[in-house]
């Protein structure tokens, strides 16, 4: 048996596909749930995040794109893979676009949807530290398009348990964090919790904030990013 800390919450309706699955990723190593509905899912995901959620797209009740819409708003860093009888409907065309990783057709090969699991996890792990909910998605869904896995933190109160649960490897800071703190104090928590993360700071007030950027430099600051955010400029920092 492979050693893995990886998380995965299968949700499917069928009882023996849900335990098969979960018998085959418990062997190989990972921690593996099982969910038979949309709202079920969504109670696990509130108790304890997961890297990895295994989707069926057509259950009683809530549907699967339903469920993964919740789970994307609890627990952003999740990647939905989508395992489907229904692999080629619109309700599979739907969830890709709107940021789930791939769709595996049903019957399940099992090498396929290990290999699927395998490239998730393979991804970075991004953590976004910023206030404005909007830049946050969008940015979200930019590093999701560009086989990332991102996490979001709109506050310090969500870095600092982001932080203390996963390991990152990069952290993108906002500097100016309004009331919910500073971006200096999440820029030293990083480094306290997760030393080996490189920290890049996001500012739009580069010269209110300029006494602070230079600080950060020479606490080992990665990069400076500016506001309104070059995306293209940013991925070239990610991809040194």
């Amino acid at each position: 048996m492979r050693e893995n800390t990886a998380s995965v919450l299968i949700v499917d309706d069928e009882a023996d596909a849900c335990a098969n699955l979960r018998d085959i990723l418990t062997d190989l190593g990972y921690r593996a749930d099982t969910a038979r509905n949309g709202q079920e899912a969504i109670e696990f995901v509130g108790r304890s995040a997961y890297d990895i959620t295994l989707l069926d797209l057509k259950m009683p009740g809530m549907d699967g794109l339903t469920a993964y819409r919740k789970i994307k708003r609890l627990c952003p860093e999740t990647v939905a893979i989508v395992v489907s009888a229904f692999s080629g409907s619109d309700l599979a065309e739907t969830a890709i676009q709107e940021g789930a990783s791939r769709v595996i057709a049903k019957p399940v090969d099992v090498p396929q949807l290990l290999d699927a699991i395998d490239s998730s996890l393979a991804q970075p792990l991004v953590l976004v530290v910023d206030d404005d909910p909007d830049f946050c998605e969008n940015l979200w869904q930019l590093l999701k398009e560009r086989a990332y896995r991102p996490a979001l933190a709109r506050s310090i109160e969500e870095a600092r348990r982001q932080l203390a649960g996963k390991s990152f490897d990069v952290v993108l800071i906002d500097l100016k964090l309004s009331a919910t703190g500073s971006g200096e104090e999440v820029f030293r928590l990083v480094q306290e919790t997760n030393p080996t993360a490189r920290r890049i700071i996001m500012t739009g007030f580069p010269d209110e904030m300029l006494s602070a950027i230079r600080q950060l430099v020479d606490e080992g600051a990665d990069a400076i990013i500016y506001k309104p955010l070059d995306f293209d400029a940013l991925l070239g920092v990610l991809n040194r």
